[in-house]
């Protein structure tokens, strides 16, 4: 019963979370009704289970009684009898008759502890839980240097744990140093599975990933991500400063050095605009800021880390198409020197890229430049039709 009830404490700080985080999708469909009732369902089942836990509990006081005054009883009825019988003497039946009421207590106590007992082991099979989670060793393994030379996938197939089917399969790419590569698919088509594999997100057990001829498998992770930039969809800034979210990504960094990271990701003006500037707290998850600011944001922290292969997954998804052109602009210098995997659903974002990989259910079906691509028949030249129209 208390392996149940904390399950159902859990589901109600899930349920707060979701309120909280969801307000303002709750007041705009004026939902206010169905989440108290949602919420009033699962307290009172909370409620059902620690009732159970505190009947058990007063259940079993009275319990341990009425077992012990029959068992007392009992001996009191055959001691009797024995001793008109002569089987014993009196003196005898009264030293069992004391010992059984010195050892009244203590059984009242183990009963108690018990119950305590009982209610710990369930907490801690929770915990175990989270304890038998595997730990990084993040600084386990080869060191790998700065990134010369290039990025190989052999013979790659993955699947997520606890899934049947394969994300990935018989990958095989080769990105040299200095490229930009784009991966293009419809959704769940493998692309974000497969920049989630270089820095080691998830571990890679059927084929191989090998950064300049060294298999990421065997490179401390410390190592490799240091060689790494990532701009993601999901936009996931801190509660604090504007200047601390962007020196995330490089702790050694200068404030010019974020000054300057901040305009090459167009967001020195509307961050000068704040009364407090870089000071500016930006709330839980970058509150104060619009879905553009943010994504600006993120894209200053990975600029300023200065790593040599920079990840893009949908990095612009959440900038309109002017914003968009400024970014693509400074995105473009930044690429210079550095090797880019970009993810986009908007084919305008990757034209300029060296080689488009075309991902279909965890494959790769179609390679080459945009030009190439757009006057082949294939899955490429159906997309670009779907977003711009026939050619």
């Amino acid at each position: 019963y208390t392996q149940k009830s904390l399950e159902q404490y859990a589901i109600i700080g899930t349920n707060l979370n979701e309120t909280f985080n969801g307000m303002k999708i709750i007041k705009a469909f004026s939902i206010e009704v169905l989440m108290r009732a949602r919420f009033l369902n699962i307290n009172r089942e909370l409620y059902k289970r620690i009732f159970k836990i505190y009947r058990m509990e007063e259940m079993s006081t009275p319990l341990v009684e009425f077992v012990g005054s029959l068992v007392t009883a009992l001996i009191i009825f055959m001691g009797g009898t024995w001793v008109i019988s002569g089987y014993i003497t009196q003196g005898e039946f009264m030293t069992v008759l004391v010992a059984l009421g010195l050892a009244q207590g203590p059984i009242k106590k183990i009963n108690s502890s018990n119950l305590k007992f009982q209610g710990a082991l369930a907490a801690i099979n929770r915990v175990r839980e989270v304890f038998n989670i595997p730990i990084e060793k993040t600084k386990y393994g080869v060191q790998l240097d700065e990134f010369s030379n290039s990025i190989r996938f052999r013979d790659l197939s993955f699947k997520y744990p606890e899934e049947n089917d394969y994300a990935l399969r018989d990958i095989n790419l080769d990105i040299k140093k200095g490229e930009v590569v784009a991966l293009v698919g419809a959704s769940g088509s493998g692309k974000t599975t497969m920049a989630n594999l270089i820095p080691r997100f998830y571990d890679v057990e059927e084929g191989t990933i090998l950064i300049d001829g060294k298999n990421i498998n065997e490179v401390s992770i410390k190592s490799l991500r240091e060689n790494i930039a990532i701009v993601s969809q999901d936009t996931f800034l801190f509660n604090d400063t504007i200047y601390t979210n962007i020196l995330c990504g490089r702790r050694t960094a200068s404030k010019e050095d974020v000054i300057s990271a901040a305009r090459s990701a167009h967001a020195y003006d509307f961050i000068m605009k704040f009364p407090q500037g870089f000071d500016t707290i930006l709330g839980e998850r970058g509150l104060r800021l619009s879905g553009g600011e943010k994504q600006r944001i993120t894209i200053a922290r990975a600029l300023i880390k200065q790593a040599p292969i920079l990840i893009l997954d949908e990095a612009t998804s959440a900038l309109d198409s002017e914003s968009e052109v400024e970014i693509q602009k400074a995105l473009k210098e930044l690429m210079k020197n550095r090797t880019t995997l970009v993810i986009a659903h908007r084919l305008s974002t990757i034209k300029s890229s060296n080689r488009i990989i075309v991902l279909e259910k965890g494959k790769i079906v179609q390679e080459g430049t945009h030009d190439k691509l757009i006057n082949v028949d294939g899955h490429y030249k159906v997309f670009y039709e779907k977003q711009y129209g026939e050619i």
